[in-house]
């Protein structure tokens, strides 16, 4: 798992995750307040484990248009806990390698 209790974390979309609901909501600051458990999701029924958080900062509007303030549960996968203690740094397991690319 990407989190634990206590973590501050930023929401992510995943890469299978392109709609405009997913973009909207990705960078969202949550505090990951406890651990809900492992539920099935989605068409496939995939299995995920799912934390129950407190949004810190604006809403997050559903695929539905409904927005949602206070506590929402978010899988795991679309955490990124923010630390500061030393650790391996796992972006690379979910962004590209960065380019090396110069500004002009």
């Amino acid at each position: 798992m990407n989190c634990k209790q206590g973590d501050l974390a930023v929401t992510v979309a995943l890469s299978h995750q392109i709609g405009e609901t997913a973009k909207r909501n990705s960078g969202r600051l949550v505090e990951v307040v406890r651990f809900v458990g492992r539920h099935e999701f989605g068409c496939g029924r995939v299995e995920v484990d799912v934390w129950s958080c407190e949004l810190l900062g604006g809403p997050v509007v559903a695929a539905n248009g409904v927005s949602w303030r206070g506590r929402v549960f978010i899988c795991d996968a679309n955490l990124r806990p923010i630390r500061d203690t030393p650790g391996e740094d796992e972006t690379l397991q979910w962004a590209p390698l960065p380019s090396e690319k110069v500004a002009a």
